[in-house]
């Protein structure tokens, strides 16, 4: 009992350990990101966006392959563990249904958040020269990436089926080319595909400190905040909270 609890807290140190190492590395590429004006980080802001690009068009290219892929391993596995037809039938694929109305209530909220991003229309809008492209820059945005997760729902939805993970970047982790060798390039889809939600954060994050900075400010200065000026301090003060998550 005594080297079990020995164990379990020695895991609990080195997961706090790495946590606090991983929070510091992540902190010290958002926060100087927080403390510029959005207009200063356009080059940082637009590669993250053509990697967007290049995850969406990875996915979307490998799908029907991967999915090939796996259920060829599974049923290879099925064949070769001496299992009942039950655990068998259990293990095959399960196509996902085109619609069902139970997970409707789960939908939902993730649709709405996917496409939250009212709260920064003030600060994405202050750089643009001519603000009469807003409306169609928004438009064209939210068209897009409708259509985009839509069609990557679909794909992910019928490549997989049931067994569709949770976080659908995952099935990527055993990507392979169609011999069953890793070659050098099925390797880097796979680490992008894999890594790159994570990496993506690096974006948001400055977008969603400056935010919430200006909405701070607004709170303090009212009708007068035009005439407030961000300090370092308060960039500071907005990222520490979100950091600590």
């Amino acid at each position: 009992t005594t080297t079990t609890t020995t164990t379990t807290t020695m895991m609990m140190i080195s997961s706090l350990d790495s946590y606090l190492m991983y929070a510091i590395l992540f902190a010290t590429a958002v926060v100087p990101l927080s403390c510029l004006e959005l207009d200063e980080q356009v080059v940082v802001q637009v590669v993250m966006t053509l990697a967007r690009f290049v995850m969406l068009f990875f996915m979307l290219a490998t799908t029907g392959e991967l999915a090939t892929q796996q259920q060829e391993q599974q049923q290879h596995l099925n064949g070769m563990a001496n299992t009942t037809t039950l655990t068998a039938t259990a293990m095959t694929f399960q196509p996902a249904p085109l619609v069902r109305w139970q997970g409707l209530s789960e939908m939902l909220p993730i649709v709405v958040f996917s496409q939250i991003f009212h709260h920064s229309v003030p600060g994405l809008s202050h750089p643009v020269a001519n603000k009469r492209e807003l409306k169609s820059i928004f438009a064209s945005t939210a068209l897009f990436s409708t259509l985009a997760y839509t069609l990557l729902g679909l794909s992910l939805g019928s490549a997989f089926g049931m067994s569709v993970e949770q976080s659908s970047n995952l099935h990527w982790n055993e990507y392979h080319s169609v011999d069953g060798t890793a070659t050098w390039w099925t390797q880097l889809v796979s680490i992008y595909v894999v890594c790159f939600p994570a990496l993506d954060v690096v974006s948001a994050f400055p977008l969603n400190a400056i935010t919430l900075g200006n909405n701070l400010l607004g709170a303090a200065y009212g009708s007068k905040i035009q005439e407030a000026e961000v300090s370092r301090a308060v960039c500071l003060f907005v990222c520490c909270p979100r950091v600590a998550e």
